[in-house]
Order: structure tokens, then C-alpha cells, then sequence
């Protein structure tokens, strides 16, 4: 009978240490509404100002004669980033996502660059989708000018 008693304890104290260990998990991680400006500043970070300054690198000496000069991707995406973030600051999340949606198909753009172009462009479609859910005519627009720039 004292066994059953004290595999019955540890039992239920297992269940409540999963219980609470489940609650707090679901509560801290889910259910957050994402911070447009946050995620802006994250790609700020993630888009240095030294970046916009860093030095060409020399062309390869190997390189053949009637080889095309390399594009220079990285002040293409810096001037995109640009307009995503102005995008954002004003306000113009259609603008924004598209300017993101840009980026992450240019050459060059890092890993870690892309998972928070990612977040920002996710913030402002959240951003857009509840104003639109709430009958503004204005994301409503938004979002249909985004899903056309998809299907092309």
C-alpha cells in the first residue's frame, strides 16, 4: 500500500511539472503580434552602414579578356534595403514587403540577412492583414498590389 501511495505522488507530480512546463511554453513563445519596427531594426543590424562602405573588391587577375565587368550587387541591395526601411518608417508596408521581396532574390544577401528581411516582411504582412481584416480599404489595396507582384 505505501508503494502505490508514493508512485501515486511522484505520479501527479510529474503531470503538474509537464502541465506548467506545457502552459509556459504555449504563453511565452506563440501568440506575440509582431513589431514591425523591431523587425526593422533587426535589419538594420543585419545591414551594417559599413557594409554600404566597404570596398570593391579587385577584379581577378584571371579573369578573361572579354569577360563582362561583375554587377555590383551589394550597392543594389543596399539601395533596396534602403527603400524597405524608408518604406517602413513611413509607414507603406506594401511598399516595404515588396522592396523586401526585392532583396531576397538578389545575389549576395546572407543567410542571416534573409531570415530577418523574413521577419520584417512577415511583421508587415500581419500588420496589413489585420488592418485589412478590420475593413481598411488601404492594406486591403496593399495586399492585392503584393499578391500581384507574386503572380508575375
Amino acid at each position: 500500500m505505501r508503494f502505490n501511495r508514493v508512485s501515486e505522488v511522484k505520479s501527479s507530480a510529474f503531470q503538474i511539472s509537464v502541465a506548467a512546463a506545457t502552459s509556459l511554453l504555449a504563453l511565452s513563445g506563440c501568440g506575440g503580434k509582431p513589431n514591425v519596427d523591431a523587425e526593422a531594426a533587426k535589419v538594420e543590424k543585419a545591414f551594417p552602414a559599413e557594409a554600404q562602405a566597404a570596398p570593391r573588391p579587385a577584379p581577378s587577375a584571371l579573369a578573361p579578356d572579354n569577360a563582362a565587368p561583375a554587377p555590383e550587387p551589394q550597392a543594389d541591395v543596399n539601395a533596396s534595403v534602403k527603400a524597405a526601411l524608408s518604406a517602413v518608417h513611413s509607414k507603406d508596408y506594401g511598399e516595404g514587403v515588396i522592396a523586401v521581396q526585392t532583396v531576397q532574390k538578389m545575389p549576395g544577401v546572407s543567410a542571416n540577412q534573409l531570415m530577418a528581411l523574413e521577419r520584417a516582411k512577415q511583421a508587415m504582412m500581419a500588420n496589413l492583414q489585420e488592418r485589412a481584416d478590420q475593413g481598411d480599404a488601404k492594406a486591403i489595396a496593399e495586399l492585392k498590389r503584393i499578391e500581384k507582384t507574386l503572380s508575375q
